[in-house]
């Protein structure tokens, strides 16, 4: 499936006094009070409208909520219009309807940064029939599109394609994107050796998935009430287990498939078993082969439970989808806790991604209290499991496709390329520009960002605004020409005291638990990486608080105008640091109209016992020095033929 432009490439000059239609997912429970119960999926699509009202957009918000057969008061978008108003910050206004003279004068009204939600967009049929008068009425009082309501993107809906055909641009929501970021991108190229846990009651829910996953996993981990039906096409007997006497086939298929592609398809050795379907029913541990007469499996036993572990010790990349058992009820809740505890340590302790695909697999890992320890927790249900089965979402494919690493003057370009000779700084601009280009067109390809694009508000002396670019297509000056260049050694004496700050922190957290984070499919940052650029930043910006910086946690921040780039990694080698392998670093330089002024590596090396750092720094015409002493270019003409022990 082709890259979907995403919301964030769009920039003020998209934005600012615009409607913009937002099909969210709003389909939160409700009580019999009308109170929300869980606003896990609100608080999922704040991002995206933050993002549109801090440009300046007027949001229109239509979401669906239950199963409604006509217009029904109990399935009302409206006992939502207090929650989301706390969330947005903004006071949400509520229509009567979806579509409408109402909804017209009411989106007409909005001011810049403001919201209108609409009615349940399912009140009338013909949303579900996708019927195009009805998708035209809703795109008739916005001017783009954005869909971030990757629940109902298997579904070929007004609101979630039929509108579409009627707005430009249609891109994704933060949501969406980051949906599609790991449970396709994570799929497709997964770090190795990589998992899948399948759980859930039928084989014939989940065959698909099972297909698909076999292509592409190293270890297939079964559970739920789905192995009883593999347990009986092997010959065991089952009691009163569930199984789906049409599927015996299909199962013994499937095991034959995983032995052809060298897959390690695990089923629990033992399992719990109950005497009936309740939370108070007897229960008790037997062998797999061995349940008997009148007795139902629930869930799987403790050493299913320690072999599942020991391979799962042995991946990098997990996605599950499926309880393990009933765990519902909490004697037969066991296995579905075990694998969600596991899942939770593996990623904060080893970096492993762990993506749990939706359905109850997700009300698991939320009972557990353990979502916040998960790389991804999906929204959707159906959704996910057509994904991961391979199939095309007619509300992904409905969207714009993304353009590759490009940047617009629309959408952030910072210091434009002309070819103008009357432009003074053309020449020393170029790879100035071409560096920024470079980093963050990288930067915007995909949610989250690798470097968020917030450029804070630029000097107006030139007209340059929130970025580098006038309206009348002019490239401004960089900086006063009476400005020269600060002198490399003082500069290199802020970039040491600030590689030093950030290198301390690190070094106060080198044999600490590590709280992992994703940023992207599989780039890691912990709460060390943010630290540390947060006090290098301090020392830097006490400085020079004009100079344009790019961090690698925090994006792009100071004057767009500046002659001076500060590039900053507070912690480069994430990965090892987080895996505790001693080869990480902070890396400082600066860079004046495009050229190198001065730099600081500090590396730390060693290990648990015996962490130490070596510091190396250079500037323009001042040489280059290790740990203080000065050091020269290597006189070796080939990376390959040299090797630097320390």
């Amino acid at each position: 499936m082709a890259a979907k432009r995403s919301v964030g490439t769009l920039g003020e000059a998209d934005l600012r006094g615009k409607k913009v239609f937002v099909r969210a997912d709003l389909n939160v429970p409700l009580d019999d009070a009308q109170k929300i119960t869980d606003d896990t999926r609100i608080r999922a699509s704040v991002p995206t409208v933050k993002f549109l009202l801090e440009k300046g957009a007027k949001v229109i918000l239509a979401s669906h909520l239950g199963r409604p057969k006509g217009v029904t008061p109990k399935y009302s978008l409206k006992p939502l219009v207090p929650r989301l108003s706390e969330l947005l910050g903004v006071d949400v206004v509520m229509a009567n309807d979806c579509i409408g003279e109402e909804v017209e004068k009411l989106a007409a009204a909005l001011l810049e940064g403001g919201v209108l939600l609409l009615e349940n967009v399912r009140f009338y049929k013909e949303e579900e029939k996708n019927d195009p008068e009805f998708a035209k009425k809703l795109a008739s009082v916005a001017d783009l599109y954005v869909n971030d309501a990757f629940g109902t993107a298997h579904r070929a809906h007004a609101s979630t394609e039929g509108v579409t055909k009627f707005l430009k641009p249609a891109v994704a929501g933060f949501l969406m994107q980051k949906e599609l970021d790991y449970l396709v991108g994570a799929v497709a190229n997964p770090k190795k050796p990589f998992a899948a846990i399948v759980g859930g009651s039928k084989v014939s829910t989940k065959i698909g998935v099972i297909e698909s996953l076999l292509a592409k996993v190293d270890v297939l981990i079964l559970g739920g009430g789905m192995i009883f039906t593999f347990y009986k096409a092997q010959g065991y007997a089952v009691g009163k287990s569930l199984v789906e006497e049409d599927r015996l086939e299909l199962a013994t298929s499937l095991i034959e498939k995983a032995k052809a592609k060298g897959v390690s398809l695990l089923l629990p050795t033992d399992v719990v078993v109950a005497d009936k379907f309740a939370a108070d029913a007897e229960s008790k541990t037997v062998p797999a082969s061995a349940i008997p007469d009148g007795w139902m499996g629930l869930d799987v036993g403790p050493d299913a439970i320690k072999t599942f572990s020991e391979a799962l010790d042995t991946c990098n990349t997990i996605i599950w989808n499926g309880p393990m058992g009933v765990f519902e009820f909490e004697k037969f809740a066991a296995g579905t806790d075990a694998i969600a505890k596991k899942l939770a340590e593996l990623t904060t302790t080893k970096g492993v991604t762990t993506i749990i695909g939706g359905g109850d697999s997700v009300a698991a890992v939320e009972k557990a209290g353990l979502a916040e320890k998960m790389s991804h927790i999906s929204t959707g249900g159906g959704a996910s499991l057509e994904l991961l089965e391979g199939k095309t979402l007619p509300g992904v494919l409905a969207l714009d496709e993304a353009e590759e690493k490009r940047i617009t003057p629309e959408h952030n370009t910072y210091v434009p390329v002309d070819h103008n000779p009357q432009q003074e700084h053309h020449n020393t601009l170029k790879p100035y520009s071409t560096f920024l280009h470079t980093e963050l067109a990288a930067a915007t390809g995909s949610w989250p960002p690798r470097a968020r694009l917030q450029v804070r508000q630029g000097s107006p002396r030139d007209g340059g605004g929130t970025g580098a670019v006038r309206r009348d297509g002019q490239v401004p000056k960089v900086a006063s020409p009476t400005t020269g260049p600060i002198p490399a050694a003082k500069l290199l004496a802020v970039i040491q005291d600030a590689a030093k700050a950030g290198a301390e922190v690190i070094m106060e957290a080198v044999n600490k638990p590590r709280n992992i984070h994703y940023k992207g499919v599989a780039d890691l940052v912990t709460d060390t990486d943010k630290l540390s650029e947060s006090v290098i930043l301090e020392v830097v910006r006490k400085k020079f608080p004009d100079h344009l910086i790019l961090g690698e946690e925090g994006g792009v921040i100071g004057d767009a105008l500046s002659e001076y780039l500060w590039c900053i990694d507070p912690l480069d080698g994430t990965t090892n640091f987080a895996h505790g392998y001693p080869s990480f670093s902070v890396s400082i330089g600066v860079l004046f109209r495009g050229k190198p002024a001065a730099s600081t590596v500090v590396e730390f090396c060693g290990g648990p016992m015996c962490w130490s750092t070596c510091t190396v720094s250079a500037s323009s015409g001042g040489g280059a020095y290790c740990n203080g002493q000065k050091i020269h270019v290597s006189k070796t003409d080939k990376v390959t033929h040299f090797l630097l022990y320390k």
